[in-house]
């Protein structure tokens, strides 16, 4: 409980720019570290620091912040039972509570950004924060589309197909979009657009 009220108060000092600098070492902790178990429960851990900071930080009633509290609960209990047991969890009710989750931090964060008048460097850094949050979300949204036809995408080699989705969102959002992965199926490219 002592951790959970330092991370709280290092959230309330600078708030948006501590979830950016979380966000971003979520996205690149497997690809660089590798997928072994450690580093996919340290993965699960950032990103529920970052998803309850995003919860936490967003204006809501009581009602509100409770429901995405029970939400983020919900999502904690089905990830972590994906990595150590995953035949208990089908992977489609994982990757539905994680679209909820990842959607409820994104209108919380946005909910607050748009709701300030706030121009310091930490709302700049929440801007981008929620730009990461939304390639997060979208990458998850990909991987539904995979699960349901393992023809929708033509990925690459080598990395997981979490990882690849996640490269192919940021790739996507960012219009650079190199074309070494490609969307085949109609609902595969209709999201992707």
């Amino acid at each position: 409980m002592r951790l959970v009220r330092a991370y709280l108060r290092l959230l309330g000092r600078r708030r948006w720019s501590l979830l950016l600098v979380l966000v971003i070492g979520a996205i690149l902790a497997e690809p660089l570290l590798g997928s072994a178990l450690p580093v996919r429960l340290l993965a699960a851990l950032l990103f529920v620091l970052i998803l309850g900071g995003a919860v936490h930080t967003g204006r809501h009633t009581r009602r509100s912040a409770r429901a995405m509290a029970v939400l983020l609960l919900l999502w904690l209990a089905t990830e972590f039972t994906r990595l150590l047991a995953p035949d208990l969890v089908p992977g489609a009710v994982t990757l539905v509570v994680t679209l909820l989750v990842l959607a409820a931090a994104i209108w919380a964060t946005f909910a607050e950004l748009l709701g300030t008048s706030d121009t310091s460097p930490d709302a700049l850094m929440g801007t981008m924060f929620g730009y990461f949050l939304i390639a997060v979300a979208w990458s998850y949204l990909y991987a539904a589309i995979a699960v349901s036809d393992p023809e929708a995408f033509a990925l690459g080699g080598g990395a997981n197909v979490g990882v690849q989705l996640r490269y192919f969102s940021l790739v996507t959002m960012t219009t650079l979009g190199y074309g070494d992965i490609v969307p085949l199926s109609p609902a595969a490219r209709i999201v992707s657009a």
